[in-house]
């Protein structure tokens, strides 16, 4: 078993009981958390209001293991996701192991309409007590609805008015040649003019001539805005950034 992932069916074993044959089987729950302490304090806490608890700790690079194919009634996301790729993937990835329920703060309006999007069934604030969380977790198991219909569109809505502006933000990137992408690339990287020359194979005024032709086309008039817009958008390029881009 990969030590990502760890039962903890027993974690309070003073308070173990014979098991009643006659009893509902307990709602299984995956508690998926970067930090161990706040993962066992979880579970713990979780386990002793009935419910059967394991936990994943991702890895350092975000990779979780040792969970496939297993699943659970309810799985709690309380990682902190700073972009939207990241909580898609792994929104998208935990949901085919069970509902996922996003622990995030109520004030992060734009990660709680991405989590959303990517098909989190529910959303529990931080801020709120535990108890809060219970009963979101037993409205999940009992498959009633544990986010209203007004709050998920207003969320949608959100994500989608900041898919559009980061659309709207990229399209000047559609108009760089492949040079120019390579360009901005290194510029991104913080390379100088003179080794982008030097990698490229031509002289410094070419360069600094395709990094005017940037600064038009993305309406900026330095180069700190211009990779400050690229980052802001999440622009990269696909273009060869070395030998492959020898300008004459």
């Amino acid at each position: 078993m990969s030590p990502s992932w760890r039962e903890l069916n027993d974690v309070d074993p003073g308070r173990r009981q014979p098991a009643d044959p006659s009893a509902p089987p307990r709602p299984k729950i995956l508690v998926v958390d970067r930090h161990l302490m706040i993962a066992e304090s979880l579970a713990f806490c979780l386990n002793l209001e009935g419910f059967q608890v394991d936990m994943a700790v991702p890895s350092p690079e975000g990779y979780l293991e040792g969970i496939l194919p297993l699943k659970w009634d309810v799985v709690i996301l309380n990682i902190e996701l700073e972009t939207q790729d990241d909580i898609s993937r792994f929104v998208h990835l935990l949901s085919k192991h069970g509902p996922v329920l996003a622990l995030i703060a109520r004030t992060d309006r734009l990660p709680q309409a991405w989590c959303i999007e990517a098909g989190a069934v529910a959303l529990a604030d931080k801020e709120q007590p535990v108890e809060s969380l219970i009963d979101l977790l037993h409205r999940i198991v009992n498959g009633e609805s544990a986010i209203g219909a007004r709050e998920k569109e207003t969320l949608l809505e959100l994500g989608r008015r900041h898919s559009n502006e980061v659309l709207r933000r990229r399209a000047p990137f559609i108009d760089l040649t492949d040079r120019e992408q390579v360009v901005l690339t290194h510029l991104l990287d913080g390379q100088a003019v003179r080794k982008i020359a030097r990698m490229s194979g031509v002289t410094e005024s070419t360069i600094r001539s395709q990094i005017r032709s940037i600064f038009r086309k993305l309406g900026v008039n330095s180069q700190l805005r211009a990779v400050s817009l690229a980052r802001q958008v999440g622009w990269s390029a696909d273009a060869p950034r070395e030998d492959d881009q020898n300008v004459t």
